[in-house]
């Protein structure tokens, strides 16, 4: 956001004046040792404030979405694998969730919403800036820390659900399959597993 937009000026304000004003702030795991529950709520399914659908739809609705999901997860890992903290700060930066919001390719007034706060103006934009960010940060990975090492720490990570069940075999749509195969040709450094054969 724009800092133009008064945005940062009225954040800063704000705490000092809620300091002053003896008014305190906590979060929602910290609210249930202030205000006893009266009963317990089981929540099955995902649930946010976004478009109609009030789900995660907003962030992994569509297959750009999910493709950029599965490679910040094997990012993350292999970060955490490697020990790098300089990769870790940028690995970071890939999971403002902003970045998948900006890939919407939803309709009507849900769409225009997403549009407006994009400021890529495209989904695609923004998908094909993800991916740039995320093979500069592999080329990182192998320049630094040798493909050698990187294929050996690759190896060793569980994968995302969906690229662990279609290894397992189990069955997936067309779809699915062609996401699956596609996250693991972008990833670049095949896992040992990522070289077998979609199954249908």
């Amino acid at each position: 956001m724009p800092e133009e937009s008064g945005i940062f000026e009225f954040l800063r304000w704000m705490f000092r004046h809620a300091h002053e004003s003896n008014i305190s702030f906590i979060t929602p795991s910290e609210v249930e040792s202030h205000v006893p529950s009266s009963y317990e709520l089981n929540i099955n399914e995902l649930i946010s404030w976004a478009d109609v659908e009030k789900d995660a739809s907003a962030w992994i609705g569509n297959e750009m979405q999910w493709v950029s999901f599965n490679q910040l997860h094997m990012l993350y890992r292999l970060a955490r694998e490697l020990g790098d903290e300089y990769l870790m700060r940028y690995v970071r930066l890939l999971m403002v969730s902003d970045h998948f919001y900006y890939m919407s390719t939803k309709h009507g007034a849900p769409q225009d919403v997403h549009n407006y706060f994009n400021p890529y103006y495209s989904p695609y934009r923004a998908y094909t800036l993800y991916q740039s960010a995320v093979h500069r940060l592999l080329n990182y990975m192998v320049k630094v820390h040798g493909n050698a090492l990187v294929m050996k720490r690759l190896a060793s990570i569980k994968l995302p659900s969906e690229l662990a069940a279609w290894v397992k075999g189990e069955s997936f749509s067309k779809a699915n399959c062609q996401s699956v195969q596609y996250t693991a040709r972008l990833i670049t450094i095949n896992h040992p597993e990522l070289s077998k054969g979609c199954l249908q």
